[in-house]
């Protein structure tokens, strides 16, 4: 009777429902993955009916039959739209998705899909996850659900047909040209010739596409972000540092246009996390307690996504205070960035910062951006924190209006605040909160707008000269240790890994070609200087804050490149090797090769007006392993002093500005040695 029902019934029946029975299974599953109400990175998921779970698996399985034929009892389906390795995935993944839910069955003995979080330690015992427990095992339903929904795309991609010769005909004459190779149709934006495309899809085609998906306010098609996510898998992390790139980032992340939607779909298919580095041990984080309901990366890309949409906010007091925020991408970043420290052991709000800062300089932000983007990453959690205090008085507030400074700086802390607080869970956001959030806000401005801004004289101040503003807290508190317990003719070492780079710090006693010796022990271990702060003190004293990260040419750990570091310092401290002997010898056995310049002469420019101790020098020039080294042995070959620096980074560009002195500690002003100083610079550049 089954046999007969199939041959009678079934078949005929889906032979000639195909299509219709494809497209029906098509859009069920694309509402789901698309939904902007619902998320699939939920910390309890509905294992069965949830987005990407074992519901949509059924239904690409019910579709693999129907398009296959392959009906009855234990027959597996012959896929038709779904590639072998992504066969396998899926197939993985379902299993898993099922194991959970019988899991969940068992446990609690009675029908339950919803993966409770009391429960997620219990069912990580009984799968033999260890010591990693409930984290593990979300990590891995977390990393199951979005194979399910790049099998969701690629099916969704292969079953889409243009309807005859009507409906060919109307997408050619209701589309328009988007650039290399794409076209808008009824506001979604598709590939013109995937098959055989006139274009190379490298880093620039790809943010040519999410920078014409923002500038149009157009939907990116499931095709064009199945190719995406291909490109993103044969692209690396160096693909994407370029000036290109960086440039169309800057102008996404300054933008008045909504782009939340697009961070959204960069990490989906892959792309963020090139751009980003730091935002990939956010994916799938979980953090387990009853406030927080997402993970870490989509708590993130919603904050980020929510801040577009505070123009119509209800609250009036948001919806004034968004429409006065001028720097968007100071703001946008920070969104973007607040929970990079979260990832590492310690205080996320100081290692956040310090990641989200060096993120700013690599996409070409001012220093004083930069510093932006530090402070609020670093106090993002303060306002919260002084609404749970029972009384407040003036005094506590007064000295945080100080810290805060400016009105400015409030307004974009206060959004940071309440978009944090509201994309934790769906409960965090209370009446209470909000009001006690927005006294705080207004008392704090009042106080703001009461302080006389201090008299300021350009030619005694620089904001290179203001530590303070150049180091948090804490870190000002470790210098302050270690150079109490300097001693003479002796240095501290102290390093820190970081999301994507590894800080190190080196306090000393200055000397003439003390930085130009520091810069040949990074070269000897194979670490570029990606960004530097050096800061004089009292007594002779330095602090030198360098941000390194490993040069591929050596296959070393960090520890073991610290160690050469360590090595190479006493052979120079002995005399028994100079810094130019150690670099030159150094890139004979491991020569570079010549990296892509955009800049063909450096500019350097001095400035004797600004500062009273010292001269002004600023050097922008193509960035390359060793630089900053031939820039310092320069000015210690005419017996220079080194005051104080900042070194960045920006793509393939150096940005550097020296504080310089005579051996006797008096500012450099004689036109003539400024003179041969800048020729022996440029000469030392094209000859290295």
């Amino acid at each position: 009777l089954y046999t007969r029902l199939l041959d009678m019934g079934i078949r005929p029946y889906f032979r000639r429902k195909k299509k219709y029975f494809l497209n029906e299974m098509r859009k069920a599953l694309v509402a789901g993955v698309f939904s902007t109400v619902d998320t699939l990175y939920r910390i309890e998921p509905d294992v069965k009916n949830g987005i990407c779970c074992l519901r949509d698996c059924h239904r690409i399985a019910w579709a693999e039959r129907v398009a296959g034929e392959t009906f009855g009892g234990q027959s597996r389906p012959s896929y038709q739209f779904i590639g072998r390795d992504d066969q396998d995935r899926l197939t993985e993944c379902y299993a898993f998705l099922t194991k959970v839910r019988t899991e969940l069955h068992m446990m609690s003995k009675r029908r339950l899909d919803i993966l409770e979080l009391a429960l997620q330690p219990q069912i990580a015992s009984a799968f033999g996850y260890g010591e990693k427990g409930a984290a593990a095992l979300m990590s891995d339903f977390f990393r199951s659900v979005a194979i399910v929904r790049q099998c969701i795309l690629i099916f969704a991609e292969h079953v889409y047909e243009e309807q005859g010769v009507i409906g060919k005909l109307r997408s050619s004459l209701a589309s328009f040209n988007a650039g290399k190779g794409l076209r808008i149709i009824d506001g979604v934006l598709q590939s013109r010739n995937p098959t055989r495309p006139s274009y190379k899809y490298d880093a620039g085609w790809v943010m040519h596409v999410f920078a014409t998906a923002i500038k149009c306010q157009a939907e990116i098609g499931t095709v064009l972000r199945n190719r995406l996510r291909e490109t993103a898998l044969q692209l690396t992390v160096k693909d994407f540092r370029t000036g290109e790139v960086e440039a169309a980032m800057r102008g996404m992340l300054s933008g008045r246009q909504p782009c939340g939607r697009i961070f959204r779909i960069m990490h989906e298919t892959g792309i963020l996390e090139l751009i980003f580095p730091e935002f990939v041990p956010l994916t799938c984080r979980v953090e387990f307690d009853s406030y927080h309901e997402y993970t870490t990366d989509q708590h993130s890309l919603l904050v980020a996504g929510a801040f577009d949409e505070l123009a119509g906010d209800r609250d009036e007091l948001v919806q004034r205070v968004y429409l006065r925020i001028e720097n968007r991408r100071v703001m946008r970043l920070v969104l973007l960035l607040h929970d990079v420290g979260k990832a590492l052991e310690g205080d996320h709000c100081r290692s956040g910062a310090i990641i989200a800062r060096n993120a700013a300089a690599r996409l070409g932000y001012t220093n004083e951006e930069q510093q932006q983007v530090e402070f609020l990453v670093y106090h993002h959690l303060d306002m919260s924190e002084l609404s749970l205090r029972r009384e407040l008085d003036d005094s506590m507030l007064l000295q945080f209006a100080g810290m805060v400074s400016t009105q400015a700086m409030l307004d974009m802390l206060y959004l940071l605040t309440v978009l944090d607080i509201r994309y934790v869970g769906s409960r965090s956001w209370t009446g209470w909160k909000s009001m006690q959030l927005s006294e705080i806000f207004n008392r704090i401005g009042h106080l703001i707008s009461e302080r006389r801004p201090p008299a300021t004289d350009a030619s005694s101040h620089s904001d290179l000269d203001d530590y303070t503003l150049e180091t948090i807290p804490e870190d000002r508190r470790f210098h302050q240790q270690w150079l109490e317990t300097l001693k003479e003719k002796t240095k501290h070492l102290h390093t820190e890994s970081f999301t994507g780079f590894h800080r190190v710090t080196v306090v000393t006693f200055d000397r003439i070609s003390l930085l130009a010796d520091i810069a040949a022990c990074f070269i000897a271990a194979d670490l570029q200087i990606i960004s530097a702060r050096v800061h004089s003190f009292p007594q002779g004293k330095i602090v030198d804050v360098f941000d390194v990260e490993p040069d591929d040419i050596t296959r070393l750990r960090f520890d073991e490149r610290m160690e050469r570091f360590r090595k190479t310092w006493e052979r120079i401290s002995s005399t028994t090797a100079t810094s130019r002997e150690i670099v030159t010898e150094h890139l004979k056995n491991y020569p570079r090769k010549p990296q892509r310049q955009t800049l063909s002469v450096p500019l350097i420019a001095f400035n004797t007006a600004d500062s009273p101790v010292g001269t002004i020098v600023e050097i922008r020039a193509p960035d390359r392993f060793g630089l900053f080294h031939t820039l310092v042995s320069s000015f210690s070959t005419h017996d220079i002093n080194i005051i104080a620096a900042r070194i960045s980074t920006a793509v393939d560009e150096a940005v550097d500005v020296f504080y310089i002195s005579d051996a006797s500690g008096n500012k450099i002003a004689d036109n003539g040695r400024l003179k041969s100083l800048e020729t022996a610079i440029i000469k030392a550049l094209r000859t290295w």
